[in-house]
């Protein structure tokens, strides 16, 4: 080792002299620094450890090793990082999604140029992901492929869109919501929230959490048919409002096209009311005066 950084010596528990006195193997498993060797011949590697602190604990860490040339002469530099504490927080977060109709997924993903990426994507618990929804899975099928051909096919377009542009964009998260097929042959509603967490330029790590809110969907349908029919009942009510212009004598009233209307007419296509004509007795005793003069 000729070279090592404070972040290094902080993760190990030695202090810089210490580092630089020590062979790789004695921080990484011989086996895997065998492993790693190959690998990196080919170009770099990446992969989980088991590192051991100075104080003897032992972390779970991932290791990224990669080739470079300085001055002419070549140098294997080695990325450590310590994943314990993720570790069990993913494991309290599968105790809590046991309870809850949920599923967790991780991924790393890398840019391959253009619209290109690669996932390297998984399911820490596959079992409580097909609690959670049940798909048809083909021999020799994983529960993330049966997840993916499951989906309607321009959904699968558009998602793939959203992630792409959030990854490059370089925001911290998206959301979308998408149907998938159930192995009893019923779509269900997926909402799905996605974390990102940048590695390195053109590298990703990401979380998601999927829920089933099909019951929400279908709810919100319902409200907005019942919103469509207030609207369609509420457009057949005609209401009069405002000042009628009237004639003070013939009682016809003037209507948006300064035509003067008999009342009835008027009111008739500006409401819902309909007139049915009869004559009041005072209107009828001056109207046929011969019929009313020998009444009592």
């Amino acid at each position: 080792m000729i070279e090592c950084n404070p972040a290094a010596c902080r993760l190990y528990g030695y202090c810089r002299e210490e580092m630089l006195s020590m062979a790789v193997a004695d921080l990484i498993p011989e086996g895997m620094v065998r492993t790693f060797a190959t690998e990196v011949a080919e170009g770099s590697a990446f992969a989980p450890i088991q590192g051991k602190r100075k104080n003897g604990a032992l972390f779970t860490g991932e290791a990224r090793i990669s080739r470079i040339a300085q001055a002419g002469r070549g140098y294997i530099m080695w990325q450590v990082r310590d994943i314990s504490s993720r570790l069990r927080a993913n494991e309290q977060l599968h105790l809590i999604l046991a309870g809850m109709r949920g599923m967790v997924w991780q991924a790393r993903v890398r840019h391959l140029g253009g619209d290109a990426m690669d996932w390297q994507i998984s399911v820490p618990n596959e079992a409580a992901a097909q609690q959670f929804l049940p798909l048809q899975m083909l021999p020799g099928q994983s529960y993330l492929q049966a997840f993916y051909q499951n989906r309607l096919p321009e959904e699968r377009q558009k998602m793939d869109q959203v992630s792409r542009e959030a990854l490059l964009d370089g925001k911290s998260g998206y959301s979308q919501e998408f149907l998938c097929l159930r192995a009893d042959g019923v779509l269900r509603w997926i909402y799905e929230d996605v974390r990102i967490e940048p590695q390195e330029p053109g590298c990703w790590r990401l979380t998601g959490l999927c829920t089933d809110v099909t019951e929400r969907k279908q709810a919100e349908t319902e409200r907005e048919e019942l919103v469509l029919q207030l609207q369609e009942a509420i457009s057949q009510v005609k209401i009069l409002r405002g000042l009628l212009p009237i004639c003070a004598s013939c009682k016809r009233i003037k209507d948006e096209a300064d035509r003067w209307r008999p009342i009835e007419s008027y009111i008739r296509d500006h409401s819902e009311a309909e007139f049915s004509h009869g004559i009041g007795p005072e209107c009828a005793q001056k109207l046929y005066p011969e019929i009313f003069r020998n009444s009592p």
